[in-house]
């Protein structure tokens, strides 16, 4: 007989082999494409708790509110919710078609779901409908992000990406982008960016975009042209026009303490793993940190005796930082069952088969509370770090604030400040979240 965590180890491994076989079958190929679905399919699972023929109306409803209750707070487009409805529901046909899973009527509707044959599309052969969706990018665009990662710029995926839509736009035109890699052709790309330029403002002021959208896209452009000055096709290099620059808007949430306490309540009540997700509610009260930090912590980091915790991502340097009394009793608890979750990795915190707890699953613990707390999302996890900082910023000193937040620029530090001090000094947070709840 099987221990149950073979049984989680084999089901994780048929997850993994099913959406390598759904893959193929959708023809995709691109190695970042393939983790996108990965990771939104994976995460879905996580979000669900179930086995794929428990699925509900209800539990992808819900996955969706989450989704947008997150994206809309980070301030993404609302098309990136879209981008992963299509894709869990791509791999829900594929699942129908296996037959897999068994939709109800209402479930398939709502998708809407028609006459699905199994192995109608053969392995190798790509669907009509595939193919006219699917962009495979020119090979200028290709060399262009070659060029961003030999120079070392950050998100070399993503500005590739963005620069999709301008090679999309330019298509709409009757122009192909690959024409830039001949000479004499400076003139033709300022008269198309000067058209582009026209198309991201008239949509801005439709209210489509947002301003730092259009910003972003046009950084893409701005990269374009340096790759183009590279290879001595173009001369000049292109300035995004003042009109047309934005940052995107920064979010400063305030939680007071009654809310905090709210929530709290609602993880003892409702949370099905409470001294974890408790842990983890109480570590980012208490320390201020991402929940990226959180996910990233490993057994090693945690010094009972000190009672420290060492916090790392790729945004900061490692840093020690100092927890109450009773935030470490709760992870002492937290410690003492952790084998339950026959855990397969070092991370201290962990998922319900034994991987490591992710960002994701960090933020769907914020969302659970304040869906059971409040009946709808106001305080993301992020939220709680912002209300760290600002409260900190009225008791101590700037540098070491900034020191002990892991900023690296003391500018995102000073965001805080701005903020106005008179109106959150009554809601001040007590040293330790938990105290005067005893």
């Amino acid at each position: 007989m099987l221990l149950k965590q073979e049984v989680e180890l084999k089901t994780l491994s048929k997850d993994k082999a099913q959406i390598a076989d759904f893959l193929f079958r959708q023809n995709i190929y691109y190695q970042n494409t393939k983790k996108k679905y990965e990771y939104t399919i994976m995460d879905f699972s996580f979000f669900l708790g179930k086995e794929w023929n428990e699925v509900t109306l209800q539990d992808y409803q819900k996955y969706i509110d989450y989704l947008g209750s997150l994206y809309a707070y980070k301030g993404y487009s609302s098309s990136l919710v879209n981008e992963k409805k299509g894709m869990i529901k791509r791999y829900l046909v594929y699942l129908v078609g296996k037959k897999i899973i068994y939709l109800d009527a209402n479930f398939k509707q709502y998708l809407k779901i028609r006459d699905i044959k199994s192995n109608s599309t053969k392995k190798g052969q790509r669907s009509h409908t595939h193919a006219s969706r699917k962009i495979t990018p020119p090979e200028i665009i290709i060399e262009f992000q070659l060029f961003l990662k030999k120079e070392e710029y950050s998100d070399s995926s993503k500005n590739k990406t963005k620069l999709m839509n301008f090679h999309q736009f330019l298509m709409k035109n009757g122009v192909s982008i690959n024409v830039f890699y001949e000479e004499n052709k400076e003139e033709l790309l300022w008269e198309q960016i000067g058209k582009y330029e026209k198309m991201l403002s008239s949509r801005i002021s439709m209210e489509e975009i947002r301003l730092s959208t259009a910003t972003c896209y046009l950084r893409a452009v701005q990269l374009f042209v340096k790759f183009l000055i590279s290879r001595s096709l173009v001369s000049k290099r292109y300035t995004i026009p003042l009109g047309l620059r934005g940052r995107a808007q920064r979010r400063n949430d305030y939680v007071p303490k009654e809310r905090m306490i709210e929530l709290i309540n609602a993880i003892y009540e409702s949370s099905l793993h409470v001294t974890r997700d408790l842990s983890v509610f109480l570590i980012i009260l208490d320390t201020g940190c991402r929940p990226i930090e959180v996910s990233n912590l490993t057994i090693n980091d945690v010094d009972m005796v000190e009672k420290t915790l060492s916090l790392h991502c790729d945004k900061t340097e490692r840093r020690k930082v100092k927890i109450s009394h009773e935030v470490m009793e709760v992870i002492r608890d937290y410690l003492d069952c952790r084998n339950e979750y026959k855990p397969k990795t070092n991370h201290l915190f962990v998922g319900h088969r034994g991987g490591q707890l992710t960002p994701s699953g960090i933020n769907i613990v914020f969302y659970n509370a304040n869906k059971n707390a409040f009946g709808e999302s106001l305080y993301p996890a992020l939220a709680f770090r912002h209300t760290f900082i600002t409260n900190a910023l009225d008791e101590h000193n700037f540098q070491r604030v900034s020191k002990v937040i892991g900023h690296k620029d003391w500018k995102s530090t000073n965001y805080y400040v701005s903020r106005s001090k008179k109106r959150l000094l009554t809601n001040t947070l007590d040293k330790s979240p938990l105290m005067g709840m005893r």
